[in-house]
């Protein structure tokens, strides 16, 4: 009874200071995820981009690759006038919580029953874990998408002009940073201005339907043009020769091996005939150290693009694994589970409540678009990132189902059992997610490699190249204020950076053009790596390719989250 009291009473207060509470509640939800989680990148594309943007490869860059340049030139700016405050994740906290509190803002003004709270509430505990203690560029793009378009289709139904123009600097902040993610997302938000677009159809002469579609048609005239004017200033910034070819080799890169791992045998004449063996293959596709000009060339790859063979699959067992895969993801991804039985929840609710046909029509296409893009991003799983796209959009969905949730009597009866499932979520949170701050094991290996990384910064003669899958530097915790960690003096052998004009600066401050020929009988450039078989096979790709007498000798060693060998490439 004492719940229920306090929900009315917070429910009344809601109502009457609605912005400063969505703020309030959400500078919380913030700063609880950051007091009692390790929060940490989720991969490592982002830690890479703030190294570009933070001077890591010499001075601070706007070229973030997979983030529009706009936002590279704010951030870059920011370091050089403070260079030690941690502005890329700042950047995307500020995002996500304004996004957050607008989500909040717009579905408090609903119909506010209590299972309504309840289930905002839920939902908002689950953002922050989504979205705080995960930080991805993928997922930033989702959240700036879904509040802009939430925020617009409530603003024109209330005629609300500061909502309208603030609605439109989220949706156009969406795709800079990722532009795909942005497009996607949309497919299920256009639903929210579907009881508009059907009542305006019925009702053409209505002056108020009028006037709300005409403003709704200028907004999308204004993104239209502002997203093109960011697109092509994206593109100004890449016009430089080097970027140029950067870019074009990354597109054909990704397209290449995004796809998965390719059987050598069944597939060996087009690699025989291309000059590539069957260990060149294991250094592309399975350790992904690529970083041979005179190799793996943008033609060879564009080469087998254009000639693989694919094995093609009947209907039956492509459906049979998209369905049994989607499973699999979503019971091993705690998250997935939750975001799964919250959008069939919702629907189940909104399926008692649904009366009115027109808003029947919305929810169902609005659950179909949902469907759509999940099974479109699992088509393109190797394009479009699994597990961030689904979530991504079934965010959207929730948020649309939440938007329209009307009230009914019989839900009334769920509150006790939603506010329990709430409590308990809270208070053993710790246990169902991970990466609890105390005993993070992400915190450790940070901790452990930060220890590596300077003591191989002190040694600013020697060049280290790694291996691309050993993670040496790509330390996730967010918000550590130290850069002692940016070691210009190490160097990948292969992914997204290859190529890269900035890296390939790097690179020739120690004379190194192919790393793979340049580091035979060369004093100036160590391999460091941890696994025995991956040394034994880049020095069998060095034996066939550059010299067949090479051999690695230890000249030492170094822990951090893995035991690290240092290696000299000599020739007998």
């Amino acid at each position: 009874m004492l719940i229920y009291f306090l929900i009315v009473k917070m429910k009344d207060f809601f109502k009457k200071h609605r912005l400063i509470v969505s703020l309030a509640v959400n500078l919380i939800l913030m700063l609880y995820f950051l007091a009692f989680f390790y929060c940490a990148f989720e991969t490592d594309d982002d830690y890479s981009m703030k190294m570009i943007a933070m001077g890591a490869y010499g001075s601070p860059d706007a070229h973030l690759v997979f983030i529009n340049p706009i936002i590279g030139y704010l951030l870059s700016f920011l370091y050089r006038i403070i260079p030690g405050l941690a502005w890329y994740e700042g950047f995307q906290y500020l995002m996500i919580f304004l996004s957050l509190s607008t989500i909040t803002y717009v579905l408090s003004d609903r119909e506010n029953d209590l299972l309504q709270i309840s289930l905002m509430s839920i939902f908002l505990f689950l953002a922050g874990r989504f979205f705080y203690s995960a930080l991805q560029f993928t997922k930033t793009a989702c959240i700036l998408a879904v509040a802009g378009y939430l925020l617009l289709a409530w603003s024109l139904e209330k005629d609300r002009k500061a909502g309208i123009i603030f609605s439109l600097v989220l949706i156009l902040l969406s795709p800079l940073f990722r532009v795909r993610q942005f497009y996607l997302v949309s497919l299920p938000c256009v639903c929210l201005f579907m009881p508009l677009i059907l009542s305006f159809i019925k009702d053409r002469q209505n002056k108020n339907l009028q006037k709300k579609v005409l403003k709704l048609l200028i907004c999308g005239l204004v993104c239209f043009v502002l997203m093109n004017v960011n697109r092509y200033i994206g593109r100004l910034s890449y016009q430089e020769s080097a970027w140029k070819a950067f870019k074009a080799y990354n597109s054909t890169r990704a397209a290449l091996l995004d796809r998965g791992e390719i059987d050598y045998r069944n597939d060996a004449l087009l690699y025989q005939d291309l000059g590539l063996s069957q260990t060149d293959l294991e250094m592309l596709y399975d350790l992904w150290d690529f970083d041979d000009p005179d190799i793996f060339t943008s033609e060879m790859m564009e080469e087998i693009l254009e000639r693989q063979t694919t094995v093609k699959k009947g209907v039956l067992d492509g459906f049979k694994e998209l369905v049994f895969e989607t499973i699999a993801f979503f019971f091993e991804n705690k998250e997935g589970v939750a975001f799964t039985l919250f959008f069939l929840g919702l629907f189940i609710l909104q399926l008692e409540a649904e009366k009115d046909l027109d808003e029947w029509i919305t929810f169902i296409l609005c659950v179909l678009l949902t469907l759509f893009c999940i099974v479109f991003s699992y088509i393109f799983r190797n394009f479009a990132y699994l597990g961030r796209v689904h979530l991504s959009i079934l965010f959207s969905g929730i948020t649309i189902l939440l938007y329209k949730r009307k009230n009914t009597f019989g839900s009334m009866r769920l509150v006790p059992a939603v506010l329990a499932v709430l409590i308990i979520m809270i208070s053993c949170s710790f246990i169902y997610f991970d990466e609890f701050r105390i005993n993070s094991s992400k915190r450790i290996r940070d901790e452990l490699k930060i220890s590596a990384l300077k003591q191989i910064r002190q040694d600013n003669t020697h060049l280290y190249l790694r291996t691309t899958d050993e993670g040496l530097d790509y330390v996730s915790g967010l918000f550590l204020g130290d850069d002692s960690y940016n070691v210009e003096n190490l160097c990948s052998l292969g992914g997204w950076l290859v190529n890269m004009p900035l890296n390939e600066e790097l690179k020739q401050r120690y004379n190194v053009r192919n790393p793979f020929k340049d580091i035979v009988n060369n004093d100036d450039v160590y391999l460091i790596i941890s696994d025995e078989e991956k040394l034994q096979l880049i020095i069998k790709y060095i034996n066939i390719h550059y010299d067949d007498k090479a051999k690695a000798e230890v000249v030492s060693k170094i822990e951090a989250n893995k035991d690290y060998t240092i290696y000299r490439v000599v020739s007998e």
